[in-house]
């Protein structure tokens, strides 16, 4: 009997036809820092699971609101090799140069296009309100949006925002969805330019305040990955679903086994169609990311960080563990020296500032990485919750430090805080900050007899800083106080606050109310 014709079969489907409808909350009880007109922020979708796309179709705010509009613009995906932004030292005192390229981008009206929703709204300075976009937006694994939220209320309640309180800007993620850090808007009018307290300044924009968080609620709609018989698609999945690929393959090509009788078209078609992606087990495998930079690329800076290890793992050992790789000073140091190997005007600033500042913003650095080590390791013991029925927290990049230190979400908000306050410091004018970073050629290792890279030197100007600070380096790293090294700007000029009832007390304690809240329905 000959045997019958292959079963034709349709082109196999790349993702599913179904959305699974999910919400992303980040609240911030009784700590709502702050409130104005509006808020630029950006919302990406970065994930272990596979996952085609998502698509985003609410955004939900609250405050005395009015007319409110939504705009997004600039969907573009994000890899570890993109090109690090300008650095942005151009804000004095809530001031920002018009030629800053960071503001020009966030005020062309133009580019932003035509708002994805504007509707008038009442006040609702408690509860959210849904913003439900024309048309969804549209992310695919490892994509980025910038969106801008505005409302005409007539006060400095149109739009209930918060603090930026993590000093490397990690987004708020709950496994899918990134909602990054952004600039607050302090103009009633879209993109104006002026706060309502001053003149309009062709030459400067006065109405953004940096380092804000968006509060509120993303809804949005997960469109998950259809397995395929390709390399990429099928190590996207867990590794009992590959396990099971494999044995019917075997299976298929084993006159032996009754799977042997099974059409390989048919069977392509079923596990693409009708087999779900979790239905073996969900033990996926974690994502590679680069590893941590051996060296910062300045010589000065190497040193300060070798010696701040020094000091901190000195106090209560014996021996000093330069093979515990594991350890969260070892950690913690090479996070430093990645993130400045990254950005070369941090680099450039680092390297031509004085010693003792240069002390003083490595150790700012050091202290802002310990603490995010800390609290990596302590929430993977305690914190139960799950993430789309996902418990291994060694899937989220904010488990990984090599992840964050590689972030260029990561190294330019640090970029940002450590160049602002270092110029400050130094008391260099835009026109000096030219003249460091044409000064490159200074960096080589060569430098072996200067103060700058004398371990024993940078030592004894460590320990007369630590003496200053009235306590020992590792109290120091983990004690809930205030940070010594706070904004140089926004204490003096940082109207977007509440007027009436906000203290504005920028403590950096960890917060327990700001997790994210994750439902999820089908």
């Amino acid at each position: 009997r000959a045997p019958s014709p292959a079963m034709p079969i349709r082109e196999l489907a790349r993702a599913s036809d179904d959305l699974h409808y999910s919400e992303f909350t980040a609240p911030t009880p009784d700590r709502e820092d702050h409130s104005f007109s509006g808020m630029f922020f950006s919302l990406g979708c970065a994930t272990a699971l596979p996952i085609d796309s998502i698509e985003i179709s609410a955004i939900s705010v609250r405050g005395n609101l009015g007319r409110v509009r939504v705009y997004a613009k600039n969907v573009h995906l994000k890899t570890f090799d993109d090109a690090l932004p300008p650095v942005d030292v151009s804000e004095r005192y809530g001031h920002y140069s018009a030629n800053d390229a960071n503001v020009a981008d966030l005020m062309d009206a133009e580019a932003w296009g035509e708002p994805a929703y504007d509707e008038e709204h009442r006040p609702s300075y408690d509860e959210l309100v849904a913003l439900k976009l024309n048309a969804p937006i549209t992310l695919r694994v490892g994509e980025k949006v910038q969106v801008y939220v505005h409302t005409d209320a007539r006060s400095d309640k149109g739009l209930v925002y918060d603090d930026e309180r993590d000093e490397l800007g990690r987004p708020k993620c709950d496994g899918v969805l990134q909602i990054y850090p952004g600039y607050a808007h302090l103009s009633h009018e879209p993109f104006g330019k002026a706060a309502p307290w001053y003149a309009e300044d062709e030459t400067m924009v006065s109405s953004l305040r940096k380092d804000r968080r968006f509060v509120g609620m993303v809804s949005y709609g997960v469109r998950w990955m259809l397995w395929q018989p390709e390399r990429e698609i099928h190590a996207r999945f867990p590794s009992e679903f590959q396990e099971v690929v494999r044995t019917m393959l075997r299976g298929m090509r084993d006159p032996g086994s009754i799977l042997s009788v099974l059409d390989e078209n048919v069977m392509m078609y079923t596990l693409n169609k009708y087999v779900g992606w979790e239905w073996f087990g969900r033990t996926l495998k974690a994502r590679e990311y680069p590893p941590f930079a051996e060296s910062s690329g300045s010589p000065r800076v190497d040193v300060v960080l070798e010696a701040l290890f020094l000091e901190h793992v000195k106090e209560g050992n014996d021996q000093t563990p330069y093979d515990d790789t594991h350890s969260i000073e070892f950690v913690a140091t090479a996070m430093v020296r990645t993130i400045v190997s990254r950005s070369p005007e941090l680099r450039v600033m680092l390297h031509g500032c004085t010693l003792r500042h240069r002390v003083e913003a490595l150790l700012h650095m050091l202290r802002s990485c310990y603490e995010k080590v800390v609290q990596a390791k302590s929430d993977r013991k305690t914190q139960g919750s799950q993430i789309v029925g996902i418990k291994q927290k060694y899937l989220l990049p904010e488990y990984n430090a090599q992840a964050i230190a590689n972030d260029l979400d990561t190294v330019r908000h640090v970029t940002n805080i450590i160049c602002t306050r270092v110029s400050h410091r130094e008391g260099w004018r835009p026109d000096v900050w030219s003249n460091v970073q044409s000064n490159t050629h200074r960096m080589s290792p060569d430098e072996h007899e200067s103060d700058e890279t004398d371990l024993s030197t940078i030592q004894e100007v460590l320990e007369d800083h630590i003496r200053s600070l009235h306590v020992p380096l590792k109290s120091f790293m983990n004690m809930n106080s205030p940070r010594p090294y706070d904004d140089v700007f926004d204490d003096l000029d940082d109207d977007d606050d509440d007027f009436d009832d906000d203290d504005d007390e920028d403590d950096w304690e960890a917060d327990e109310g700001d997790w994210i809240d994750y439902t999820s329905t089908e």
